[in-house]
């Protein structure tokens, strides 16, 4: 055991560091902080301190104690369907760990939960780094760590579940190398689904972001010189029509939980939305960049400010 311990940390120090350290430094940070259980601060600000905290709680009760309203529940207004909520709060895989804390400790759970996403984060970044471009050593401890805590991560601690995304993304990076390179879909597919279920607000985005990157990897394709010009388009063909298959396999997985979404979203939010699309931009792009530097957030420009980037 402590010889397989011992490989396993020569081998793997450098991942370690990578969901470690982030953890850590946002460990520290908290505790000068003074957030709970070190002083009578919490995360529990705007939106996750005025709803989601409390789905969280109905989320323990569901779990712990009424299955029945997984469906549909009283506490909803005058009561109402329970899906759409479900899809777009609650069905990350991580909440799991809110199980393990009372109902009176919850404020500690989402703490832990926290850290835990954005740990997470570091790791599967490094696993991407390792994996996929060759990281290794600090190198990929000092790059899985500036990813793990960028500004759109700490900015969304109050968007907990938003954090998801940042978790399943550079693993669908890894399964879209895989399948270019090694032509194996399985990863890809599996990790897709996985974050289509977690929270499909972030996920339509990495899905956008996933076609321009499987094209963008093609361009690294390298042809031998004598390749005619009709192989390469076979050979493109059957990388198009892979990657169409996975991610139509990936999203029919979750499909068992987004098309039931669709209908519950129909009939409450969506119905009262304009699906008009302008082509322009919502923001004068130049004051964007200023949002790219680091420090950019400000709490007052909440309601009306540039978007986190």
């Amino acid at each position: 055991m402590t010889v397989f311990l011992k490989k396993f940390l020569h081998t793997n120090w450098s991942l370690i560091l990578a969901g470690g350290v982030p953890c850590l430094i946002l460990f520290l940070i908290y505790l000068a902080q003074g957030v709970f259980p070190f002083g009578d601060s919490s995360l529990l600000t705007v939106d996750l301190g005025q709803q989601y905290v409390d789905f969280y709680t109905y989320y323990r009760n569901t779990l712990l104690g009424d299955p029945t309203s997984f469906f549909y529940s009283f506490s909803k207004a005058i009561g109402g369907d329970m899906l759409g909520l479900w899809a777009y709060y609650l069905t990350s895989p991580f909440n799991l760990i809110l199980l393990l804390f009372p109902a009176r400790l919850i404020t500690l759970g989402i703490t832990v939960l926290t850290l835990t996403k954005i740990s997470l984060a570091g790791l599967s970044f490094g696993i991407l780094l390792k994996k996929a471009f060759n990281g290794k050593g600090f190198y990929l401890a000092t790059f899985s760590t500036s990813y793990a805590l960028m500004g759109y991560t700490i900015v969304n601690q109050l968007n907990i579940m938003w954090l998801d995304g940042l978790i399943f993304l550079p693993l669908v990076i890894l399964g879209i190398e895989k399948l270019v390179f090694e032509k194996r879909g399985l990863f890809y597919t599996v990790f897709l689904a996985l974050l289509l279920i977690a929270n499909y607000y972030i996920a339509y985005m990495i899905c956008l972001f996933s076609i321009l990157y499987f094209i963008f990897r093609l361009t690294a394709i390298q042809f031998p010189s004598k390749t005619t010009v009709k192989e390469k388009v076979i050979f493109l063909s059957k990388q198009l029509a892979r990657f169409s298959w996975h991610s139509l396999l990936g999203g029919g997985l979750a499909s068992i939980l987004l098309v039931p979404t669709f209908h519950a979203l129909l009939d409450s939010k969506a119905s009262y939305s304009d699906f008009s699309f302008e082509w322009k931009f919502a923001f004068p792009i130049q004051e964007m960049i200023s949002k790219l530097y680091i420090g950019a957030f400000n709490f007052d420009q909440m309601p009306d400010g540039y978007p986190n980037l």
